[in-house]
C-alpha cells in the first residue's frame, strides 16, 4: 500500500502537537466506488501530522498511515495493496487520538 499527499505548497510548518484544528472538513472521496486508487479531499485550518486509518466493514483496520496537511485544500492518493479485497471500508481522520471525519468508501477489485 502506498499513498502521498498533495498540497497547496511545499513549504515546511511547524506544528504544536496538542494543538487540534478548530476547522477540519473531509470534503470528498473520488472516484466512488473506486478500483486502483482514491483520492480523499481535505479542507484544514491548522498544519499537522494527521493519522488516516481504513477500516473494512468487519471492523479490521487494513491501513494507517500518517499524512501532513497544510492549512486549506490537501489530497491524499490511496492505493490499496493486493490483500485488500472488494468491500466496503469506512475511512477516519484524526489528530491527537480525536477523530475529526469519517466517511464510506466502496473497493471494487
Amino acid at each position: 500500500m502506498t499513498g502521498y499527499v498533495l498540497g497547496r505548497d511545499d513549504a515546511v510548518h511547524e506544528n504544536d502537537p496538542d494543538e487540534i484544528p478548530d476547522s477540519f472538513v473531509f470534503e470528498s472521496s473520488w472516484p466512488n466506488p473506486f478500483n486502483g486508487q482514491v483520492t480523499f479531499q481535505f479542507n484544514v485550518l491548522h498544519p499537522g501530522t494527521y493519522d488516516l486509518k481504513i477500516y473494512a466493514i468487519d471492523g479490521r483496520m487494513v491501513s494507517e498511515q500518517s499524512i501532513e496537511l497544510s492549512p486549506g485544500i490537501s489530497q491524499y492518493i490511496y492505493h490499496p495493496d493486493s490483500m485488500v479485497s472488494s468491500g466496503i471500508y469506512f475511512v477516519q481522520v484524526s489528530l491527537a487520538n480525536k477523530v475529526l471525519g469519517t466517511r464510506k468508501v466502496v473497493y471494487l477489485r
